[in-house]
């Protein structure tokens, strides 16, 4: 098996979206070349690079997919708005070892197996699966041909692989959705299945791969702190300053992490432990950032999901985690 990390750019940032909702974006890196650069060191063979913006239509970040295939070693797929000849021959000719198609592929079979003929092995198709049809236009709508349909004319083009993604799983790291590889990739009988393509299940891995816990980055903390990136999804080390102080429901937790940062977690005790920490004990820490009047904060330090929490977050305390 092969992981192809993902790296989903929008605005200029590596970012995450759960289950293709624009609306829950989390953030992870200012740098996407920086962050791809970062996959390769750790052995990735392949990168998945989706511009969202461009799927969506108007905005782009072409400049950051470019600096990408610049300063990357490695095979770079790139995928997001490419529904022609035009923008798969100038990723391809800008160092892409593939493009990958999505609406254009569900929509204009015919043209998909046309652009595939002219560069055999070197254009994908995108086959995002949302409510039982395939997704479109950046998983805003789906269209009503069976995806038995859409996948028996895709067998017929000189398709490079497959890149099947369940929406509903999608961002979510709670793994990747192999009952629904198992029914599409693999049906016997009279399904159509893939049986004549490569499948590539592409597990997002912005944080880690199926349900591993993120690594603490400091250097994004610190760069999400300096852009006031409200609302980013956050990991870093720190070094309690002082005993925490209580509030009806919570207490608070004044921290210097390890870019020097100092900031107050607010740590919601009614929905989490308590965390026993005094003054110099070093903490890693996963939640939310804010700023308030300047100052920046972690909340959303809790499993439990709550209203403006959507990923479980938590605090490490010589190797007890408080969440």
């Amino acid at each position: 098996m092969q992981v192809i990390p993902a790296l989903d750019l929008r605005g200029g940032r590596v970012v995450r979206l759960r289950q293709g909702d624009f609306a829950s974006e989390r953030a992870y890196s200012d740098d996407p070349a920086a962050a791809a650069a970062a996959f390769a060191a750790a052995g990735a063979a392949r990168l998945h690079v989706v511009d969202l913006d461009a799927v969506r239509g108007g905005a782009h970040n072409r400049g950051a997919v470019a600096a990408i295939l610049d300063r990357t070693p490695v095979a770079v797929q790139v995928a997001g708005g490419i529904g022609g000849a035009l923008e798969c021959d100038r990723w391809l000719e800008a160092g892409a070892a593939a493009v990958v198609m999505g609406t254009t592929a569900v929509r204009r079979p015919e043209l998909l197996r046309t652009l595939a003929a002219d560069r055999p092995g070197r254009v994908l198709a995108a086959l995002d699966v949302k409510a039982g049809r395939p997704a479109v236009r950046g998983w805003t709508g789906v269209e009503e041909i069976e995806l038995e349909t859409l996948l028996e004319a895709w067998n017929q083009a000189a398709l490079g692989g497959v890149i099947l993604t369940s929406v509903d799983r999608d961002g979510t790291l709670e793994g990747p959705d192999l009952e629904t590889l198992r029914r599409r990739a693999f049906s016997p009988g009279g399904g159509a299945g893939l049986r004549r393509l490569t499948v590539a299940v592409l597990v997002a891995l912005l944080v880690a791969a199926c349900g591993g816990d993120p690594t603490p980055d400091d250097a994004a903390l610190h760069q999400a702190i300096v852009h006031d990136h409200t609302g980013t999804e956050v990991t870093f080390d720190g070094t309690v300053l002082a005993d925490p102080t209580s509030a009806p429901g919570h207490e608070h937790i004044e921290v210097r992490a390890g870019s020097g940062d100092v900031l107050e977690i607010d740590h919601n005790v009614g929905l989490a432990r308590p965390v026993p920490a005094h003054t110099g004990d070093q903490v890693i820490v996963h939640g939310q950032l804010y700023i308030d009047s300047g100052r920046p904060g972690v909340h959303c330090t809790h499993a439990h999901t709550s209203s403006g929490c959507p990923e479980p977050g938590w605090i490490d305390l010589g190797g007890t985690r408080y969440t």
